[in-house]
Formats: structure tokens, C-alpha cells, sequence
């Protein structure tokens, strides 16, 4: 079937898809998540280990899909609020935090968020706390749950670190760091080394059972702000303030981790790159196996050559399709997965294996961009600006518009390296009188390059979804038939 006969490019040209179906006043929020799984969603999950519909399992997930499908979790301004079709209740009041859903087993949905460095779990159907993590030293960015094992949930942080959990096992309860020479005994240096604290990590589930340190030694020199587990082979990608957006191959535990085990902590991601965005990377996702999806942020650039006074202009942020070109090296088809297939220096310091395959610019009020996609349907881009949610179908995005060659006109080049060297003469004359210089003593310095024409996001097709207040973020629930939207004082809810 062609892309133009599917109902989600039909529907696409229409100007308003969804009807809004409630407004809920009074409420003041900044982040949403929609309740991700259905009925059917068992029997991908686990690998299908589940999906026998004669089973107890199977029976006690139908309660647990009754009880919470379509259920909302909205986060911001001290407090989290959950609504489904049986009851509305909010809890808790920290200073402001992610959320996200999880799942220990087919019968027991969690609900995990984060008071600044701490996680906590929330069982939704009891509405009852089961246990808390700190095992981060910086502020919890994100929170990111396996899309295949939702048992597998992995946070961001300002540490530098990302850190994977299982929730399966207790947390740890003492320290269990690797022995480095001249020491007898493991360091406790806490957990902005990547290493475990002397004190217990938390109680009640979840293991940390992999560590993704920062350092110069490969990993993240800044707060890593966003991540995604591929959807089927032990990858993680992860993005931050530095730019970087970092490709993690994750070791293959041959036994159940324990806490008797020490985590395993990697420093050297198989593919790192600062060439994809030009500012803090804030959004990652896994389309197909070897492409990807992510944003950064509006940044601040120059827009004249006057090192002594120079301009600033902000330029939005970027979306940015491109595909990973080293993904058969380390994982070849037809083979089975090595345990130690490692990348060298020109891997996790600043590679070229990518290839850019569209890029829009995405407006500067952008207050968020997720994506949304799942088994058999179209990934979906869904914009939160100002008083709109735009929603684009990632299947419609152009190619990237070619790149001129840099030294298009030699003469125009030479002129401005002039005029540039001419400017730092004149603005140093008492300088240059004292020591004799002229402006011969002065090099010529090459101009920066060009910034890249990109494409503007009004160009693709998309919706514009408007709503009565401000939009801080949106949401699209399983089978994208509801459409959520929070921001101050207000919870809209969509539906086609």
C-alpha cells in the first residue's frame, strides 16, 4: 500500500482531525504521559512470553488494561495528577519532575517520577508508593521505559550518567564498585563518578544494573537530557548540553543481574557526534533500526565578524532525520550478537558514520516536540507551541536541501577576510601605535562556515490543533485516537 492511500495521509489534508472532548480547569502543568499499552499490546511485549490468552496472566492484564486504559499522568506545578475513567487523584509535591509508565509484570503497572534527584514508583490501581531510587547526583532530565521489556527503564541526569534499571530485582543496599589498583577495596566516591554510594540506593524494585558514565573518556561532558532503547537489539541512544548525541551498545547479561553483581558501567559509546545539532540535543527516538529522529534547542549565534563587538541573533532549534551508518558493523544481518564488539577512538569522540536525510526548523516559542509511533502505524511529530500542538507524519518529510560548495565566489572571500582584518586594525590603533604594527601584522582569519539551509516546518504538511490556553505538552494515547494537551490552568483532551 502507497503512503497517499493510508487513512493517516488522507486524514492529514483535513484542517481539523480531532474534536475537543473536554476541558479540565484549574489545573497547571507542564508535562503529560498517557497510559502507552492496550489489550493486544501483550503480545509483543516480553517477546510475547505472555500472550497465551487461556493463561492466569493473560486474565489478570485484562483487568489491569480495564482499569487504566486511557488514563492520564500530568506533572507540574508540585503536584502529579492522575485521571482515568474511575478516579481522579493527585499526590505528592515536589519542585518539578518527568513521568513515565512502567510495567514489573503483566499485573502490576507502575507509575515512576522523579523528585529532583530521587525516583519514586507509584502503583496506580492501589495509589500506594512501593519504593524510591537515588542513585542519581544531579537532577533527574527523563525518564525512559523499554518499549519491548517494560521492566528495562533507563533516567537521564545532570550528572552526566545515564543509569538502567530492572525492575525485577531490589534495589541495591550496599556498595558494589569495581577495585582499582593500589586500593584492596571498591571506592565510594558517590554517584557523579558513575559508581554506587556508600549509603543504599533506595528500597523497595529496581536495580541499577548499567551505567552510562560522562567524562572525556567518551561519555556526555554535560547533562544528558534525553534518551531511547531500540526497539530490538541492545542499543541506547542518548543526547545532552554538549551537543553530542551518543549511541550506547549495552553488554548481554548471560545470567540475571543481582545485587550481589556489580553494574556494569560504559564509558565508551560506539558512535558519538556533535555535527547533528548545533545546540543542546533534547529529544532522541529510534524510527527502524538504523534511523533516528531528534531535536535540539534554539541557540544564540553570531551574525557579523567583529570579534570586539559582535552581534548575536537566536536561531531556532532543528528537527532532524538522519540514519546511523555503522549499525551493520557491530550487529552484521544473518549473525549472532558478539558480547565484545567494541568501536574504536573515531567512534565515541566525533564520528562521520551518519548521514542527514531531512531537517526542519522548528519554531523558537517550541515548548516541546515528542514522538509518537508504534506497531503498525506511522511516527508522528507533535509540536507544543503557544496556543497550537502541530502534528506532522514524519512518512511526508523531504529530502534535505543540498549544500552549495563553501568558496562559491574567491574574489567576495578574499574582500571580507580584508575588511574583517581591516576592523581589528582600526579597533586597535593605540595597540599597533605602541608596538610598531601595521596592518600587515595582522592575519587574515577564515570566516565561520555557513549555516546550513534548512527546510521551515511550515512547509511540510501537518495539523494545527488549537487550543484556549497555553500548550506546554501533548500527547497522543495507543492507536493515536486521543489527543491530550496540558498547560496552565487547563487539560484538554482531543478525540477523532
Amino acid at each position: 500500500m502507497d503512503v497517499e492511500d493510508t487513512p493517516w495521509y488522507r486524514n492529514l489534508q483535513d484542517t481539523q482531525p480531532f474534536k475537543l472532548q473536554l476541558q479540565l480547569q484549574n489545573y497547571d502543568f507542564s508535562n503529560v504521559a498517557l497510559f502507552p499499552w492496550t489489550l493486544d499490546s501483550l503480545d509483543t511485549l516480553w517477546d510475547g512470553e505472555y500472550a497465551d490468552r487461556n493463561a492466569n496472566d493473560w486474565t489478570q492484564w485484562e483487568s489491569v488494561v480495564a482499569a487504566l486504559y486511557g488514563a492520564i499522568a500530568a506533572v507540574g506545578n508540585h503536584k502529579l495528577h492522575i485521571k482515568t475513567h474511575n478516579y481522579k487523584y493527585s499526590t505528592y509535591r515536589p519542585n518539578d519532575f518527568s513521568c513515565a509508565w512502567a510495567l514489573m509484570n503483566p499485573y502490576q503497572p507502575l507509575l515512576l517520577f522523579n523528585d529532583g534527584s530521587v525516583l519514586h514508583m507509584l502503583d496506580p490501581i492501589t495509589r500506594n508508593f512501593v519504593g524510591s531510587l537515588a542513585g542519581h547526583g544531579g537532577y533527574i532530565t527523563s525518564i525512559v521505559v523499554h518499549p519491548r521489556l517494560p521492566h528495562f527503564f533507563c533516567t537521564t541526569a545532570r550528572d552526566f550518567t545515564t543509569r538502567i534499571y530492572d525492575l525485577t530485582q531490589r534495589a541495591r543496599q550496599r556498595p558494589h564498585n569495581p577495585t582499582w589498583p593500589p586500593r584492596i577495596s571498591g571506592p565510594k566516591a558517590g554517584a557523579a563518578a558513575g559508581i554506587h554510594a556508600s549509603s543504599p540506593e533506595g528500597n523497595g524494585p529496581g536495580l541499577c544494573t548499567i551505567i552510562l558514565a560522562g567524562g572525556r573518556s567518551g561519555g556526555h561532558q554535560a547533562a544528558v537530557m534525553c534518551a531511547a532503547f531500540h526497539p530490538t537489539l541492545p542499543l541506547v541512544a542518548t543526547g545532552g548540553m554538549d551537543r553530542f548525541v551518543r549511541i550506547w551498545k549495552l553488554p548481554l547479561h548471560k545470567e540475571i543481574p543481582t545485587a550481589n553483581n556489580p553494574s556494569d558501567r560504559l564509558d565508551k559509546p560506539v558512535f558519538a557526534s556533535s555535527h547533528i545539532h548545533q545546540a543542546r540535543v533534547l529529544s532522541v527516538t529510534w524510527l527502524v533500526d538504523d534511523v533516528l529522529i531528534t531535536h535540539c534547542a534554539s541557540w544564540l549565534g553570531h551574525v557579523n565578524d567583529d570579534t570586539r563587538r559582535p552581534e548575536f541573533q537566536e536561531f531556532p532549534g532543528t528537527l532532524t532525520l538522519w540514519k546511523w551508518l555503522g549499525l551493520r558493523r557491530f550487529f552484521p544481518e544473518g549473525k549472532e550478537i558478539q558480547e565484545n564488539s567494541r568501536g574504536c577512538a573515531a567512534d565515541y569522540q566525533e564520528s562521520s558514520s551518519f548521514k542527514l536525510i531531512s531537517e526542519y526548523r522548528i519554531p523558537i516559542e517550541t515548548s516541546e516536540v515528542r514522538i509518537s509511533h508504534g506497531p503498525n502505524q506511522d511516527p508522528l511529530v507533535l509540536l507544543s507551541t503557544d496556543t497550537t500542538t502541530r502534528i506532522m507524519n514524519v512518512t511526508h518529510f523531504k529530502p534535505r536541501i543540498p549544500q552549495p560548495f563553501f568558496i562559491k565566489d574567491l574574489e567576495a572571500l578574499h574582500k571580507k577576510r580584508a575588511d574583517a582584518r581591516q576592523r581589528e586594525f582600526e579597533l586597535d590603533t593605540k595597540k599597533s601605535k605602541d608596538k610598531g604594527l601595521t596592518i600587515d601584522d595582522y592575519a587574515e582569519k577564515a570566516p565561520e562556515p555557513p549555516m546550513r539551509d534548512v527546510r521551515t516546518i511550515e512547509e511540510g504538511p501537518r495539523w494545527t490543533i488549537y487550543a484556549t490556553h497555553v500548550v506546554r505538552a501533548s500527547a497522543l494515547m495507543a492507536g493515536n485516537r486521543r489527543l491530550v494537551a496540558v498547560g496552565p490552568q487547563s487539560i484538554s483532551i482531543w478525540t477523532r
